[in-house]
């Protein structure tokens, strides 16, 4: 049963609470995220997942809870996996830590978890926002955007997530301007989605930059330079923001047959990074489409590369982290 605006009215009087400042679950959630990415793919990977399993044993580190569950969801992708780590972010919700209480309202809005789903729901993203997590309130807001588990007020969600926005939020920036771009009022108005982007990308946002470098891709926001476009491409793929691997990638490609991107000269490591983002979208995006397009630029790569250099190429990938690119 859908629950109404006025149930979760209590969880929108936010932003009182001190623990957390209004954009640091955001910032704790992606540098984490990013962090836990790297260290998969080094050669300590091992020893990090023992020592992780280890901190959170006893049951009493949230932040260690937390971040197990963070692993487990993105090292197990079945239903089973993905049910564990939301049981672990209960558990660290339940000791107190506020990234822990917005994930848990995160699986329920999923439907990951589902006893008494809309409820629990509302309790957890209420709680992290009680801390001072902005993006608990953007959070209630796009449920009432989407109107699946609470009845739908479209206004009334955008302007929380705009208020949370402003608060500091950049995953609420992302959100309005998601909006935006998608014309939820009207016409779509890139410009002011390009703002808010460019908020959160200050704020170190990856997805903000992947969205406002594809905005200067699709010829809806005129950047400064490619450059720039491609700067913020580099810079949401370092931060294993895994759309933008393709994007980055394309820019290069782009560029390709003139060796030069805008008016800057491509460097001598141009064929490995086009080649480096390349093999990521194909490896790691699950978008068929992308995969296509990754396999292809790698084709062209294969007949336009020496053999020794692009057998190097391939070696070097495997050991290669994108914050090191």
């Amino acid at each position: 049963m859908k629950h109404s605006i006025w149930a979760i009215a209590a969880a929108t009087i936010l932003l009182a609470g001190p623990a957390w400042a209004a954009d640091s679950v955001d910032t704790y959630l992606a540098t984490t995220r990013a962090n836990i990415y790297q260290e998969l793919r080094g050669e300590a990977a091992n020893a990090y997942v023992a020592s992780l399993y280890s901190r959170a044993l006893s049951g009493e580190d949230p932040q260690a809870l937390t971040e197990q569950g963070l692993m487990t969801a993105a090292t197990r992708r079945d239903t089973e996996g993905q049910s564990e780590a939301c049981r672990l972010f209960v558990s660290a919700a339940e000791l107190g830590f506020a990234p822990a209480q917005f994930l848990a309202g995160d699986c329920y809005a999923a439907g990951t978890l589902t006893d008494d789903q809309a409820a629990q729901m509302q309790r957890w993203y209420a709680a992290a926002a009680a801390q001072g997590a902005a993006s608990a309130q953007c959070a209630l807001g796009r449920q009432l955007m989407d109107g699946t588990l609470i009845v739908r007020d479209t206004p009334r969600g955008y302007a929380l997530c705009e208020e949370a926005a402003k608060a500091g939020s950049s995953s609420a920036a992302v959100t309005v301007a998601k909006a935006q771009i998608s014309g939820w009022s009207g016409s779509p108005d890139y410009a002011k989605a390009a703002g808010y982007l460019e908020t959160a990308t200050r704020d170190g946002n990856a997805e903000a930059a992947y969205l406002l470098a594809s905005l200067h891709r699709d010829g809806r926001r005129g950047l400064e330079s490619t450059e720039q476009a491609l700067a913020l491409a580099d810079f949401s793929a370092k931060r294993s923001h895994v759309p933008a691997f393709i994007l980055a990638a394309q820019f290069r490609m782009d560029a390709l047959s003139t060796g030069r991107v805008g008016g800057t000269a491509v460097r001598g490591d141009f064929g490995w990074r086009l080649f480096y983002w390349a093999t990521l979208a194909e490896r790691h995006d699950p978008d068929r489409a992308v995969k296509r397009e990754a396999r292809r630029i790698l084709g062209v790569l294969k007949q336009a590369a020496p053999d020794d250099v692009y057998s190097r190429w391939t070696a070097d990938a495997g050991r290669t982290r994108p914050s090191q690119m």
